[in-house]
């Protein structure tokens, strides 16, 4: 009997234990991992509250820090309707000062606290500040959206959560809450990381101090800044340079209509500026909700296209490298009369060497080269120099089935292959990173745009340094950079030769057929300066006139305004 008593005791003791154990644990764990949120509810409970900012999120930047949005902060007049004694007398102030009619404020002294969507001068705030009333302040508001944001189609823009089956989707794939009215990332980098973009709250907002009926307490509106205290927002640091970024777009809106330019670094994969055209504004209030511009939303640096003529480098590449061929092999070209494909120079180049046939794009030396090669060895090739790759390192991409290098091999597609037609498709990223190989010796650099992800609390994650993979041999590299420099000295790409500092790279033009006609998408890919290269640039220019005599002359122009930077 005295057994089976010991024994209870001994279970009802260890119960004891485990549930004292597990109330110490609970406590732990809202001591430790739930403080903070309830100690905002305690005081969203205490305390009205007015957002000063825009939208409660982490911002995209560029290497440096700089943002990409163009984020900045701007004074503006916040107002606690119950707490102002005249709202007749507010308005007639407000509207004096401010230089706006009285009605476009009373509805801001009837509804919920909030902030006026008019910014203040420095000499406005001082008269707001002697002029009127309690329930009023000047204070600082984040605008996420200034008037010149850049690289629209790699931040991506925002909109409304549009069903539940979003809401769901939402919710579902991380621990933060949403409701119907937030803003969340549609495209770019603000849609893939939108759950660690998203604020939980605004760190930096105005308050007033309520009793427990919700009665105002005190009337003087406070400024509260919590800039580190939410864990679970982060910056996104990509690999853009705003000042080479800025240099593009603005050759871009000048030249071009509809086409795309990426810079690379070479000895690196990371991508420096990436624009496409036509862009947009991402900020919610410009973008069109009910007609949208055709294709406006497309990334056309990331998206297919026929590269041309700069696909023969991938020829090049496998003859050098595979003894096909040497510089001094020598072809035949009868310009017009070739078959199966005639050369743009209608009356021909007679025998052309390999270095010849890239300076001056010859199509009938690349088909008799491609037949050589076989297609087997020309698909490997262009593996090697990216151009199955997909997605970039920081923004993955989902394979389109539209880029199939097989189909090189299929019956009667390896004359139209060789030379950058057919079944051939690349974007202007996989472009750009092929020919940053050549300009780095050899080494392939996965493309990569983001760097870094930081968080306001210090808990950064970085993104790793991809090491390079060869895929050429250093003299195959070496051959590919003269032939590259004679397309720009004396080539059919002269037009993209930049003075005093050099520069070298293979035109593209590729013929397109649509329902509305025949049209050519032009390229250009090269490098600069062709001594120590600095900047790979690829320009694509959709319904050019062809890549020496269009898209050329814009990577001249991008590349001497680059130079210009490093001085």
């Amino acid at each position: 009997m005295q057994t089976k008593r010991e024994a209870r005791m001994i279970i009802a003791f260890c119960t004891i234990i485990i549930c004292f154990l597990s109330l110490v644990a609970r406590l732990g764990y809202i001591q430790l991992e739930q403080s903070d949120k309830l100690t905002r509810m305690a005081l969203a409970r205490d305390t009205k509250t007015v957002g000063l900012e825009q939208y409660p999120r982490g911002e995209i930047l560029d290497k440096d820090g700089n943002s990409l949005t163009g984020s900045y902060k701007t004074n503006r007049i916040v107002i606690y309707p119950s707490v102002v004694v005249d709202k007749n007398k507010s308005a007639r102030n407000l509207a004096q000062i401010l230089g706006v009619e009285p009605s476009d404020i009373r509805p801001f002294l009837q509804d919920k606290p909030s902030y006026l969507p008019f910014d203040v001068t420095s000499g406005q705030a001082e008269l707001i500040r002697n002029n009127t009333g309690s329930g009023v302040a000047v204070l600082p508001v984040k605008h996420r959206y200034g008037p010149d944001p850049v690289a629209v189609h790699i931040t991506g823009h925002l909109g409304k959560i549009q069903s539940r089956a979003n809401l769901e989707s939402l919710e579902s794939t991380g621990d933060k809450e949403y409701g119907y009215d937030d803003w969340v990332g549609v495209m770019g980098l603000e849609r893939y990381y939108e759950h660690l973009l998203k604020g939980e709250f605004p760190v930096q907002r105005a308050s007033v101090i309520m009793d427990a009926q919700q009665r105002i307490i005190s009337k003087e509106i406070r400024l509260e800044n919590r800039v580190n205290v939410d864990p679970e927002r982060y910056n996104i640091i990509t690999t853009i340079d705003l000042d080479v970024q800025q240099v593009v777009e603005r050759v871009l809106d000048r030249s071009v209509k509809k086409g795309a330019v990426v810079v690379m670094q070479p000895n690196t994969g990371d991508i420096i500026a990436s624009a496409s055209r036509p862009d947009f504004n991402p900020a919610p209030a410009k973008i069109p909700v009910h007609k949208i511009t055709k294709g406006v939303f497309v990334n056309r640096a990331a998206a297919l296209f026929q590269p041309g003529s700069i696909f023969k480098l991938v020829l090049a590449c496998a003859a050098l490298e595979e003894g096909v061929a040497d510089p001094g092999t020598t072809f035949y070209c009868r310009g017009a009369q070739d078959s199966p494909i005639r050369c743009w120079h209608s009356s021909g180049h007679g025998e052309i060497n390999l270095f010849d046939a890239v300076v001056n794009s010859c199509n009938p030396a690349f088909v008799q080269l491609g037949q050589e090669l076989g297609a087997e060895r020309i698909i490997s090739y262009a593996e090697k120099l990216g151009l199955s790759a997909t997605g970039i390192t920081g923004l993955p991409k989902k394979p389109n089935i539209r880029q199939n290098l097989q189909a090189i091999a299929e019956p009667y597609n390896l004359a139209n292959s060789s030379i950058g037609q057919g079944p051939v498709l690349a974007t202007p990223v996989q472009i750009t990173a092929m020919m940053n190989t050549i300009a780095s010796g050899g080494v392939y650099y996965a493309p990569k745009i983001v760097g870094e992800l930081d968080s306001l609390q210090g808990n950064d994650l970085q993104f790793p340094v991809a090491a390079g993979i060869r895929v050429l041999s250093p003299s195959t590299a070496g051959t590919l950079q003269k032939m590259l420099e004679g397309v720009t000295v004396n080539g059919v790409g002269s037009a993209a030769f930049v003075d005093i500092h050099g520069s070298a790279g293979k035109t593209g033009s590729a013929q397109v057929q649509s329902q509305s006609g025949d049209s050519i998408n032009a390229w250009f890919s090269g490098y600069v300066p062709v001594a120590q290269p600095r900047y790979v640039i690829t320009v694509l220019v959709q319904n050019g006139a062809s890549g020496g005599e269009t898209a050329a002359p814009i990577f001249k122009e991008i590349a001497r305004g680059l130079m210009q930077l490093d001085h």
